[in-house]
């Protein structure tokens, strides 16, 4: 049966499109427009590639929420520059050789793909009837978002490209509800995730959402030997709700033996912006990609 997933897996992502480069101002930038999925809506994937990209060398790879906002500006919402900062972190060799895919929103919709689906199996009947008709369009589908990233895309990522396809080798990231779909995609696959960069995982009170999230996370945080969380947290004042929320996370992640490969950062009088998020870049990034002492498999 595994033998023939597999064959279906190979004819899926042998049959999409190599993509089209375009220019950004640091590395290339591969776009896939319309990929297509049994599970999701057909969206564009953006895939970032360093100036030295070879298939003489092998990468490590990072999956992003809201690819749309990475690279190039939108007409209303300035970009994170990623391919600016770790063509800088590249080039003073401090990270090691990565690739970046940025995994388009679905607009309106999104929220639908980012809410972890069994969050909700804590909620009353009635809570839930509401906040899935309210938050959620009514069709909450993150459980399927996920299966796209990892029976879809990275087969074609790591079928088209140079990467490792191990899960020591393998991130992702986001920011509000795609830093939650991001925990939730590295508790839900911790075979396939090594570890999760989350940005302003800020969840509202209203609804007990934080209460919810930290009931599913008691259960299914991975293994601390073998994963790695960073949590960065802008606020305006030290007392706001959110602060509350990111301390409870920070409490529950140190009861199950999380230390060295957990961080958790406050910045104070910062807005919740592409532009915001760039300045804070530099350090999740080194932490996930910190140039080490070089595996077997990196020899």
């Amino acid at each position: 049966m595994k033998y023939f997933f597999a064959i279906l897996i190979f004819a899926f992502v042998s049959n999409i499109s190599p993509g089209q480069s375009l220019n950004v101002s640091a590395g290339r930038l591969v776009r896939v427009e319309n990929f297509p999925s049994h599970f999701i809506p057909a969206r564009n994937i953006d895939i970032w590639l360093p100036n030295n990209y070879s298939f003489s060398r092998k990468y490590r790879v990072l999956y992003m929420q809201d690819g749309q906002f990475l690279f190039n500006p939108d007409q209303n919402h300035p970009e994170w520059k990623m391919d600016e900062t770790l063509d800088s972190l590249l080039s003073k060799s401090v990270i090691q050789d990565c690739i970046v895919v940025g995994i388009w929103n679905a607009g309106f919709n999104s929220k639908a793909e980012y809410f972890p689906q069994k969050v909700l199996d804590h909620f009353s009947s009635s809570k839930r009837r509401l906040f899935v008709n309210n938050q959620l369009r009514n069709n909450p589908h993150s459980d399927d978002y996920l299966k796209f990233i990892v029976y879809e895309l990275k087969p074609y990522i790591d079928h088209n490209f140079s990467v490792f396809r191990e899960s020591t080798y393998t991130y992702i990231a986001g920011s509000g509800d795609g830093a939650l779909i991001s925990l939730y995609a590295v508790c839900e696959y911790p075979s396939i995730f090594h570890a999760a960069a989350c940005f302003d995982i800020y969840q509202q009170p209203e609804f007990q959402l934080p209460k919810f999230i930290l009931k599913y996370l008691k259960k299914y945080i991975p293994d601390p030997l073998t994963h790695s969380f960073y949590f960065d947290s802008a606020v305006f004042t030290p007392d706001e709700p959110f602060t509350s929320f990111q301390q409870d996370l920070d409490e529950l992640f140190q009861k199950k033996k999380y230390a060295n490969n957990y961080r958790s950062n406050f910045i104070t009088n910062e807005m919740l912006q592409q532009i915001d998020w760039n300045k804070r870049l530099c350090k999740p990034l080194l932490f996930l990609l910190k140039k080490e002492e070089k595996t077997r498999e990196e020899r």
